[in-house]
Formats: structure tokens, C-alpha cells, sequence
């Protein structure tokens, strides 16, 4: 998975996981997207500072051997991450 930026910069995802594919998957990380853009980064951070957390924190769902997880888990998981 990559993604990449009008002046040619390109990033690539290098531990890509099922998981992320999961129906709501794309709601959550927009939504830290804006989050990161309401605290006043630019588009580029926010989307590299959000991509970060989301795939880091769908890393702890897989590492449990977990195939999917609900949108109350992955936001308790985020908690933990962030307080």
C-alpha cells in the first residue's frame, strides 16, 4: 500500500494488514485525519501523523490473532495509545 504527494514524494505502507480492509476502517482513519487537521497540521502531516497511529494501532489487533475488531475496541485501543 502507498500513497504519494502532487510534488512526487511517495510513501509506502511496508506492513500492510487484512485488518485495514475491514467495512469502517477508511471512516476511522479520516476521522483521525481531521483530527490532526483540526489541531492545525498541514495535509501532509496530518495524514502521515494519522496513518501512523491508525496501522500502529491496527498492528495490536492483529498481534492478538484478532481478524477484525469493533469500532468500541479500536477506539478504547486508541485511548491507550494516546493517554
Amino acid at each position: 500500500q502507498f500513497f504519494s504527494l502532487p510534488d512526487g514524494t511517495v510513501y509506502i505502507i511496508d506492513h500492510p494488514t487484512a485488518i485495514a480492509a475491514q467495512a469502517g476502517s477508511g471512516d476511522i482513519l479520516a476521522g483521525i485525519i481531521g483530527c490532526y487537521f483540526s489541531l492545525g497540521c498541514d495535509c501532509v502531516e496530518s495524514v502521515l501523523c494519522a496513518t501512523k497511529l491508525f496501522y500502529h494501532n491496527l498492528d495490536k489487533f492483529t498481534k492478538l490473532g484478532q481478524a477484525s475488531y469493533n469500532t468500541e475496541q479500536f477506539i478504547d485501543s486508541l485511548r491507550e495509545i494516546i493517554f
